[in-house]
């Protein structure tokens, strides 16, 4: 019996142990999830900002302009330099003191120094008014927009003639005696000192660059 006893505990005994040891394999082990790598946080530099300057407009001064005409602001005439200045200048002091008696305006005359220079001053606006010769208007005309207004009236006639001139005691009597002669004009400019001259050459079958031997300008003086 007492063997019976002892067989039995030990059935008993082991039948518990089994079963714990069982028990203890069946719950699953607990996983311990490998933690993922985080990204650290990028700092971001916040640019900083530079304090713009606000544009500060200041109005420069306007200097007032006299009003057009006045004799802090006159008309400017200008006449080409078909002659001696002095004599130029007292013919156009009474056209001056005509228009401004006319008109009211005040008027500031000069001789131009040569044909260019009196187109120049009318392109950029500093001569109103250009008493122009007829190629010299034509120039001025193409290159600037200058309007002929008026004409001017010589002896009656709205034309003129040019001369070419020789010493009284030459044997030039004709165009073609001229050939190697030394020639001398007045403006490359002037219809009659120049254009009209250099034009009978060519109709008459000459080259007036080769023509005469020399050929001098006299800087835009008659």
């Amino acid at each position: 019996m007492n063997s019976f006893k002892k067989i039995f505990l030990t059935i008993v005994t082991l039948s518990i142990i089994a079963s714990l040891s069982i028990a203890f394999t069946g719950c699953p082990t607990p996983v311990t999830e490998k933690p993922t790598a985080t990204e650290e946080p990028t700092i971001t530099e916040e640019a900083e900002e530079t304090p713009t300057e606000e544009a500060v407009t200041t109005e420069e001064p306007t200097e007032e302009v006299a009003e057009f005409g006045t004799a802090e602001n006159p008309l400017v005439m200008a006449f080409a330099p078909s002659g001696e200045a002095d004599r130029i200048l007292a013919s156009g002091e009474k056209v001056e003191k005509m228009i401004e008696e006319r008109t009211g305006y005040k008027i500031e005359s000069f001789v131009a120094t040569s044909y260019a220079a009196l187109i120049e001053s009318m392109g950029a606006g500093n001569t109103h008014i250009g008493w122009l010769a007829t190629v010299q208007y034509v120039v001025a005309h193409d290159k600037y927009n200058v309007e002929g207004l008026l004409s001017s009236i010589r002896y009656g006639s709205p034309t003129y003639k040019g001369q070419i001139i020789v010493h009284v005691d030459s044997d030039i009597e004709d165009i073609a005696d001229l050939e190697g002669k030394t020639f001398a004009y007045s403006d490359p400019l002037s219809t009659s000192g120049f254009i009209y001259p250099m034009t009978l050459l060519v109709k008459e079958g000459y080259d007036y660059k080769t023509f005469f031997s020399e050929i001098n300008s006299m800087d835009g003086s008659h």
